[in-house]
């Protein structure tokens, strides 16, 4: 079992409490700051407007006079052991604090703040000729679609990272959000001519959260507190979210599925921690799980199933399709045939 380094656990999240609050599901004050701020109670104590303060690494509720530093946070809002509210912590922070020796001259990875990563999404355009060939050319672009891709092209930002990733040919960009509905992370596709550098048609800007953010609609943050109906589905990476998400809009309108949202998380392997990080979207809702037909896809969703049991979803079920791995390959394939 991995050991955590608490203090450096601590200190992350005693500079972003808010956060840590927006990750288990609290809404904060528009003027609120990663370190301090105000929020509403995440555990419906009944008052009005935003009780909870947090500064230097405490939130206080003081309807009720309690307060908390992050671990203790989590334990209470998910029911946890001191360790397991730690590990579900660092998921939310989107860090690597395991602990393990370092030598000095290493340097420690920089982590980017959802602000900074915020920016950079803004500024890359939402139309770019090559970009969306190649969208098209699978059956994905139906449109601008700028709260969920967005086009890397050379020269649209200064990041040294984005920048270099332009140059190899990561041209389409996914935002990847927090359960609050801001960007934590981009994730970047290959368009480029031949093989992708290492053999990776997917990576992510370096430095920004994962495991705790999925490619969804801004608008998936209002979950945690409406839209009682609604289901959400799992998958895996961008133009799988664009796939599913295009065919249930239209099941939807036709009345043949109850109004979905998509989820799309950057990875089999971190579909469990996605799903437990987006905890407050999944309670009481049935969860349709559509990860790739293929051993991680498998493996993810068994994982991922028992973490949305623990949410609280009032459903679990499987999604496959016949003869594809995913959605994606679905749309790809009436693409070619029409």
């Amino acid at each position: 079992m991995t050991r955590i380094d608490l203090d450096a656990l601590r200190s992350s999240s005693a500079a972003r409490m808010g956060d840590v609050l927006a990750g288990i599901g609290a809404e904060l004050a528009r003027w609120a700051k990663p370190d301090r701020g105000r929020a509403r109670c995440p555990f419906g104590c009944g008052a009005t407007g935003f009780p909870v303060s947090y500064a230097d690494g405490r939130a206080r509720c003081h309807y009720e006079a309690k307060s908390w530093d992050a671990i203790a946070l989590v334990a209470e809002r998910y029911g946890l052991e001191f360790r397991a509210a730690a590990e579900r912590l660092s998921d939310i922070l989107g860090g690597d604090f395991a602990e393990a020796p370092r030598r000095r001259s290493e340097p420690v990875r920089q982590l980017r703040q959802a602000e900074d990563v915020s920016r950079l999404w803004e500024a890359l355009p939402a139309r770019d000729e090559r970009g969306e060939a190649y969208l098209a050319g699978r059956g994905l672009w139906h449109g601008p679609f700028p709260d969920v891709v967005r086009f890397n092209v050379p020269g649209a930002t200064k990041d040294e990272d984005l920048a270099r990733r332009a140059r190899q040919g990561y041209r389409v960009a996914f935002g990847a959000r927090r359960p609050d509905g801001k960007v934590a992370n981009i994730s970047l596709r290959y368009v480029g001519d031949g093989p992708p550098p290492d053999e990776k048609k997917t990576v992510s800007l370096a430095g920004g959260s994962t495991k705790s953010a999925a490619i969804m609609r801004p608008e998936a943050a209002q979950l945690a507190a409406d839209f009682a109906g609604d289901t959400v589905l799992l998958c895996e990476g961008g133009p799988d979210f664009l796939a599913w998400t295009h065919s249930l809009d239209v099941a939807a309108l036709e009345g043949e599925e109850p109004p979905t949202w998509v989820l799309g998380c950057i990875g089999a392997g971190i579909a469990e921690s996605v799903v437990s990080t987006f905890a407050p979207l999944l309670a009481g809702r049935w969860v349709r799980l559509a990860l790739d037909a293929d051993k991680a896809g498998e493996d993810g969703a068994a994982r991922a199933a028992a973490a949305a049991w623990r949410a609280g979803a009032s459903r679990v079920t499987r999604i496959t399709l016949d003869g594809a791995k995913d959605a994606a390959e679905v749309a790809e394939q009436e693409a070619r045939n029409a």
